[in-house]
């Protein structure tokens, strides 16, 4: 083990010494830290939907009141007159104000109920002072309320959440009233939506405003400019394909420069097997990968963190299943996304590897790697596209482990157990031949 480790030790001496060495060590973390800065969000992302137009509101309220004015229910001078409280105060549509007004508006009268005057007072200055909570308290008591708004006014008091349509809270409260109410009118609920119910109800309990599985780190653009620092992390995970270029550039010159600069000749005179010697060296990529991904890992995760609009909101990793919901934290979901990502990273490395050990020319092997990197996932989505359901045993084809292993594989049946066997396999196939060339291989 001793000998082993002054192998690698040696290596990394080679590599690092060499001026053009540290040339493209700078420029790839100058520019991982220029593509991060230049890919940040300007300014936060909404995560909570616009208030509605007030026009529209103006609009749709001139039409019912003119159904009022037709018709002449009970009281219904008495309601147009709290139809023009909502352009008088100017309240936007969905606001609790808004709906305050209206659950007079639409309750049906007969001409022996008295008109509920004090409530109508109560609620004005509810809303001239902006209290919420005494309203919703009121509207518990004194009104017929449907399951979800029931629901909605219960949990907004008890959590003091406010019902402002510019938080991400309120955006998840109208969900699960909407979906109550839904199912109250048809009497069920399906297995989608107690799963839907289940996972905003954990958020809104939880204080969970933002859920990594609803994005993908497939793709990192829509991550990225969701304004958090866990997506945006996340997002930047593309970024090792900067690691991937320095170490094919490394890996294509481990071999084969020893055979063109003569040095070959040195390192075999070592009683060491020749095995070992390629073993360190390869050790020697694939640690120095690991070590470039934490580093870049590192910086991206500062930048992200610097960046973030809003630190104050929780994140976490949110599935449901069977009305169950699983939760995982924020940064492991970023660091398996980083370290599903690198999987491409080893592959192509060992693959630029084997090809340097083979053909003892770097410039061989680089240009296959790159070739292969470029255009293996290009190859495996045409065959995917065109129903050629021999891609499956292609190598890209089997790379995204995540989005196998969330039912979305390029080629149908496929699962997780098939890709790591496929990868596997073709891992073997270039280090067999990586060892047996340079074992074989005359100096």
């Amino acid at each position: 083990m001793h000998k082993f480790m002054a192998l690698m030790k040696n290596e990394y001496i080679k590599i690092l010494k060499k001026t053009s060495s540290k040339v493209f060590l700078v420029l790839m973390f100058l520019s991982v830290i220029f593509i991060a800065l230049q890919t940040l969000p300007s300014r936060p992302y909404d995560i909570s939907p616009a208030k509605k137009n007030t026009n529209t509101t103006v609009d749709r309220h001139i039409d019912l009141r003119q159904k009022l004015e037709d018709e002449k229910p009970p009281y219904y001078q008495e309601k147009i007159d709290l139809l023009k409280d909502i352009t008088l105060y100017n309240l936007y549509s969905g606001s609790w104000q808004e709906q305050a007004i209206l659950s007079i508006v639409n309750t049906d009268l007969s001409s022996e109920d008295e008109f509920p005057v004090e409530t109508v007072k109560k609620i004005k200055e509810f809303i001239t002072t902006d209290d919420w909570q005494g309203y919703f308290e009121l509207a518990l008591k004194e009104q017929k309320l449907s399951a979800g708004t029931k629901w909605k006014y219960k949990f907004c008091i008890e959590k003091n959440a406010a019902p402002d349509d510019s938080s991400w809270r309120a955006e998840l409260i109208n969900n699960v009233q909407k979906t109550l109410d839904s199912s109250e009118k048809n009497n069920d609920l399906s297995k989608v939506q107690k799963d839907e119910l289940a996972l905003w109800t954990y958020q809104l309990e939880n204080d969970i405003a933002i859920n990594l599985s609803d994005y993908h780190s497939d793709n990192f653009i829509v991550s990225l400019f969701r304004g958090n620092k866990w997506s945006m992390w996340m997002g930047y995970s593309f970024l090792i394909h900067a690691v991937t270029i320095l170490l094919i550039i490394f890996a294509s010159g481990s071999v084969a420069n020893e055979y063109s600069h003569g040095t070959i000749k040195f390192l075999l005179v070592n009683p060491v097997k020749r095995w070992k010697i390629l073993l360190s060296k390869y050790c020697t990529i694939i640690s120095m990968g690991i070590i470039l991904t934490a580093i870049v890992f590192i910086i991206c995760g500062i930048i992200a963190s610097i960046s973030d609009f809003d630190n104050s909101l929780k994140a976490a990793s949110l599935t449901v299943k069977d009305a169950q919901v699983h939760r995982s934290s924020a940064f492991f979901v970023v660091f398996k996304t980083w370290a599903l990502n690198s999987l491409t990273m080893l592959v192509v490395v060992t693959f630029t590897f084997s090809v340097s050990s083979f053909t003892r020319k770097s410039a061989a092997a680089i240009t296959l790697s790159l070739v292969f990197l470029l255009l293996g996932a290009t190859l495996s989505s045409f065959l995917s596209a065109t129903d050629s359901d021999w891609g499956r045993f292609l190598l890209f084809s089997n790379l995204d482990i995540q989005n196998i292993a969330d039912g979305n594989p390029l080629f149908y049946g496929q699962t997780v157990g098939f890709a790591v066997f496929v990868i596997i396999e073709h891992m073997a196939v270039f280090l067999i031949t990586a060892f047996d060339a340079f074992n074989k291989k005359d100096i």
